[in-house]
C-alpha cells in the first residue's frame, strides 16, 4: 500500500514540477490540489513510517519536494521582480518590501 501511495505522490510531484517550469498557472492549481490529496492520504496511512523496501521512493520524494521548493522560490521571487519593476514604471517608489514601522 505504501509503494503505491508513494509512486501516486512521485508522479504528483513530477506534474506540480513541469507545470512550475511552464509556468501554467492552472496546471501548478491542478497538480497542487492533487498533490495535496495524496499527501493527505500519506498522513491518514503513516505511510512516513516506511518499512526499509520503500526507503528508495522516500528519498526520492524528499529529492523532489526539494527540486518543488526551489522551483517555488525562485518563482516567487521573479514574481517579486516583475512586480518591483512595474512599481518602477508607473513611478512608485520603493520595493514594495515588508517593513516593520514599530521598530
Amino acid at each position: 500500500m505504501t509503494e503505491r501511495l508513494f509512486d501516486q505522490l512521485i508522479t504528483c510531484q513530477q506534474a506540480l514540477i513541469a507545470a512550475l517550469d511552464r509556468r501554467d498557472v492552472e496546471a501548478i492549481s491542478e497538480a497542487t490540489n492533487r498533490l495535496a490529496v495524496v499527501v493527505e492520504q500519506c498522513r491518514q496511512r503513516d505511510a512516513w513510517r516506511t518499512q526499509p523496501e520503500n526507503r528508495a521512493q522516500l528519498e526520492q520524494v524528499m529529492r523532489l519536494s526539494s527540486a518543488v521548493r526551489i522551483r517555488v522560490n525562485y518563482l516567487t521571487d521573479w514574481t517579486r521582480q516583475q512586480l518591483d519593476h512595474l512599481r518602477g514604471l508607473r513611478g512608485m517608489k520603493g520595493a514594495g518590501l515588508y517593513s516593520n514601522r514599530h521598530h
